[in-house]
């Protein structure tokens, strides 16, 4: 029996939405590797998946921005005063949940891995400046980050941030190799032996 126009044009509609739906679930749900191409276009950098979050290799690895932010005496620095160091820079905020949860982490880093090849620099966007973040700092009894602060942010959006805590991967030849969104467990053996395999490698 032949179909009607009417319902020749329904199959059709009816077609065309299924075509549709599919693309949409693929584009959804099939597997992406951006991060892993990412990975393994970026030279020798290792993996590190094990601190909650993914670091994410960068493929450019561009310099780091000319922007001043506040060093711990109240004294203009760039991300330039710290050549030839691999350096780990974090932004935070003591209205950051998030961010305060892994500053402990951070310090212990500091303490265990700190030295003239490696420095955490924590840098606080709080609009109070150095008088609140070194308060926290101090209170909390986090002895090993000298509180480094961004209250007009001009560093974090420079480099292209996003949210809160971010932490990006400087190496010594002062370009950015990768970043991390969110907190990450940066005294855990998995983040020590990354950065340890980063320091060995010379970040280049």
């Amino acid at each position: 029996m032949p179909l009607t126009r009417l319902q020749k044009r329904f199959f059709l509609n009816a077609a065309a939405l299924l075509v549709s739906v599919a693309v949409i679930v693929m584009v959804i749900i099939w597997p992406r590797d951006d991060a892993g191409d990412a990975q393994k276009s970026a030279g020798n950098m290792p993996e590190f998946k094990g601190a909650i979050k993914t670091f994410t290799a960068l493929k450019a690895r561009p310099p780091v921005p000319e922007v001043a932010f506040t060093g711990p005496e109240g004294k203009a620095v760039d991300l330039r005063d710290f050549a030839g160091q691999v350096v780990l820079l974090n932004f935070w905020a003591t209205w950051c949940a998030p961010c305060l949860r892994e500053m402990p982490s951070l310090d212990a880093l500091q303490s265990d891995l700190g030295s003239k090849d490696f420095r955490v620099v924590a840098v606080s966007v709080d609009r109070g400046g150095t008088k609140v973040a070194g308060e926290w700092l101090e209170k909390h009894g986090l002895k090993n980050l000298p509180p480094y602060t961004d209250a007009k942010s001009m560093l974090f959006r420079a480099l292209g941030g996003r949210g809160m805590p971010t932490t990006w991967l400087i190496g010594r030849d002062g370009r950015v190799l990768g970043y991390l969104e969110g907190a990450a467990e940066w005294e855990s053996p998995e983040a020590k032996t990354f950065l340890e395999a980063v320091i060995a490698g010379g970040a280049t």
